[in-house]
């Protein structure tokens, strides 16, 4: 298991929580104990099995909370590149994503 990342927001050491893929093999998400936020590495985003967000146990009071971007612009926590805002008219606007274009994560 990799050691947790720092969050590209709070700089803080994230807490790893393990997820499902659609093939059954675990994925190790990133969530930032302060923000909320999630880190996806490479692809995991879109390899999370349908309907897993409801079986992870993560911190979900600090994911509903009101954000603040603190850092700005946002940096990748395994590789220093620039973030990039994510826009898709499928998620909601209030949803805040932000991806590396250099190793895919988000």
């Amino acid at each position: 298991m990799d050691h947790p990342i720092a969050c590209p927001n709070c700089k803080i050491p994230t807490k790893h929580y393990q997820s499902q893929s659609h093939y059954g093999t675990p994925i190790i998400l990133d969530q930032c104990q302060s923000c909320g936020g999630l880190w996806f590495d490479g692809m995991e985003l879109l390899q999370v099995k349908i309907g897993e967000a409801d079986n992870i146990t993560f911190n979900r009071d600090a994911l509903t909370r009101y954000k603040t971007i603190l850092s700005n612009p946002l940096y990748c926590p395994r590789n220093g590149t620039q973030l990039t805002e994510f826009e898709d008219p499928n998620f909601p606007t209030d949803l805040i994503i932000d991806y590396c274009v250099a190793c895919g994560g988000f």
